[in-house]
């Protein structure tokens, strides 16, 4: 947007627009993008300032919502080719012995029944390594998450650090690490506030999980955004990670128990730039 004033009242539309749609969606359960509900308040805020004109829209698809549309459709062949791959590898799995564990246990970790016969002197220690890989997975992927998503919010809250008084005073290098670490906090916080209902939905209605799929599905989602974000390319951690878990939907062929959700999180995708443009003009028109 050429020679575009950044107002108060355009950040504050912007930020209100995004979090009235993303409160709305997390108390539905919808797990809708953050950046997808800030391009949407982005635009609806400044088509109310300086109307369509003004706007690059060319721009603003080739950089921002394509990378959007592609990268979930992306996460899924990833996911898949993952699941795969581990499936190749699932014949240095040991049989699960009628005297080793119950079948439950087994399944949640396989390497219950591993011997120094079928797996040599170290057999001891894969229970251990496969907890540790599920663990730095999901690490993997918080980190993605906070590399891509943290410097999107964060750049907002520094525009509108750049309009208080006073504000050419401030260091800027401080400025910069004082709003990531400000937007991480309050993120996290929102995580243990309301996550669950989002998390409950990933984790139980959109593919049938094990521990074997969830760790695929991790390190696709991980490996996906970590690629983009050295790039500049702004990509959604929660399309990312829904699109990695239908890649396990469809290299399994099954269907959720528990009520399929994809329609409605596709119903949520779909609407999420329409609802939180408008919502956002309406805020900064009425700033």
């Amino acid at each position: 947007m050429p020679d575009f004033p950044i107002s108060t009242a355009f950040l504050g539309g912007t930020i209100v627009g995004a979090c009235l749609w993303l409160l709305l969606a997390t108390r539905l359960g919808w797990p809708v993008s953050t950046t997808h509900a800030l391009l949407g308040g982005l635009v609806g805020s400044a088509l109310a300032e300086v109307g369509p004109d003004g706007l690059r829209a060319a721009v603003i698809a080739k950089k921002a919502l394509l990378p959007l549309l592609l990268s979930p459709v992306i996460a899924i062949f990833l996911c898949a080719g993952i699941l795969s791959l581990s499936r190749l590898m699932a014949s240095r799995i040991p049989p699960r012995q009628n005297d080793c564990c119950d079948p439950e246990t087994w399944r949640s970790n396989p390497y219950r029944c591993a011997t120094e016969k079928t797996h040599g002197k170290f057999y001891r220690h894969l229970p251990r390594l496969w907890e540790s890989l599920h663990w730095l997975s999901g690490g993997a992927t918080s980190f993605a998450r906070g590399l891509n998503d943290v410097p999107k919010i964060a750049a907002i809250l520094i525009l509108a650090l750049g309009l208080a008084p006073g504000s050419m005073a401030l260091d800027h290098q401080y400025t910069v690490m004082g709003a990531i670490l400000a937007v991480t906090l309050v993120m996290a916080a929102g995580g243990l506030w309301n996550g669950y209902r989002v998390l409950e939905v990933l984790a139980y209605r959109v593919a049938t999980m094990a521990p074997g799929t969830g760790l695929a599905a991790n390190t696709g989602t991980s490996l996906l955004v970590l690629l983009a974000s050295p790039l500049g390319i702004p990509v959604s951690t929660t399309h990312v990670s829904t699109g990695a878990l239908f890649g396990i939907r469809l290299t399994d062929k099954t269907v959720p128990e528990q009520g399929d959700a994809l329609r409605i999180i596709l119903f949520a995708w779909v609407i999420t730039l329409p609802v939180t443009g408008l919502f956002a003009a309406a805020t900064s028109r009425l700033f």
